[in-house]
């Protein structure tokens, strides 16, 4: 079971989660940039997000996009502010793995 925080502490997370959820329910998708990172914010998985998009873009018969092209457009400049704690979030989720690949490169 996790730690109990103090009721204030609590109550400031809270408040922080709703602002999350209504930023990603009333997201308004108008490009496919906007459409990667709302379903991101939604699946927080960017196999999940890359399958789910694939569908959509197949049932319109437009092309297909890969896992680069996800990720680029999460690391991008964020545009908005759903798009910044994306990227905040994609980027701590990977910083481990990010390391990893730095620390093996050697530079002589």
């Amino acid at each position: 079971m996790k730690r109990l925080k103090n009721l204030e502490d609590t109550k400031k997370d809270l408040l922080e989660l709703q602002r999350y959820v209504s930023l990603v329910e009333n997201y308004q998708v108008t490009t496919l940039e906007k459409r990667i990172i709302q379903l991101y914010a939604y699946t927080n998985s960017i196999s999940k997000t890359l399958a789910e998009l694939n569908i959509h873009l197949a049932n319109e018969n437009r092309s297909l996009v890969n896992q680069q092209y996800i990720i680029q457009v999460i690391k991008s400049y964020p545009s908005d502010e759903l798009h910044s704690l994306v990227r905040n979030s994609y980027l701590l989720k990977t910083r481990n793995s990010r390391r990893k690949y730095t620390n093996n490169v050697s530079f002589r």
